[in-house]
């Protein structure tokens, strides 16, 4: 028996059962546990601009079909994942300020390809830059914030299992979570 997360694999493969309830206020709930506000901001895409050669995604087959994928998630009932923030960088020019995207390149073009498919995606969540963040600063970020750890096989089994017992089809499951129907039927006969 191995540990994952501070739970043993058995425990991982016990049905989840804990059911949430909505609280009344996002905001009230904020304030009681004294969050502060931040620089989260929610900006209309089309104020983002793109700065021409910093992101470094080779523009491959690869890039191309990750994007697609991105644009079909957002076409469905998921549109975009608010938390899936974008980072930007407030900038000078000239009497204007703009906001330059420094993450989430992938996404924002995938969310006017949605778009162009009937998607209604305006604006997006974007956390800003701290004044004094240098260009050194933010192309480090380009591998810090592209170095997500993707779920093991055994941990994407564990979403599987938790979604066919809420009775999704393995079709649905296999939809949402981006991979084949016949990964979904070996990830559930691996939690059997």
């Amino acid at each position: 028996m191995s540990k994952v997360g501070g739970l043993n694999t058995d425990e991982l493969m016990q049905d989840f059962t804990k059911t949430l309830v909505a609280g009344k206020s996002i905001k009230g709930a904020m304030e009681s546990v004294g969050a502060g506000k931040g620089n989260l901001w929610q900006v209309n895409i089309n104020s983002l601009r793109v700065l021409e050669g910093f992101n470094v995604r080779v523009r491959n087959a690869g890039l191309h079909k990750h994007i697609a994928s991105l644009a079909t998630s957002m076409q469905s009932d998921d549109g975009y994942i608010q938390h899936h923030v974008m980072a930007g960088y407030v900038a000078q020019e000239g009497d204007e300020q703009v906001i330059y995207l420094t993450d989430g390149h992938c996404r924002l073009e995938a969310i006017h390809i949605a778009n162009l498919h009937g998607a209604q995606i305006t604006t997006v969540p974007v956390v800003v830059s701290t004044k004094g963040t240098s260009m050194e600063d933010l192309t480090i970020g380009l591998v810090r914030s592209n170095s997500g750890k993707r779920l093991d096989p055994f941990e994407m089994a564990v979403v599987a299992k938790r979604l066919a017992k809420w009775n999704w089809s393995q079709k649905d499951i296999a939809a949402r979570m981006d991979v084949s129907l016949t990964t979904i039927q070996n990830y559930l006969s691996l939690m059997e």
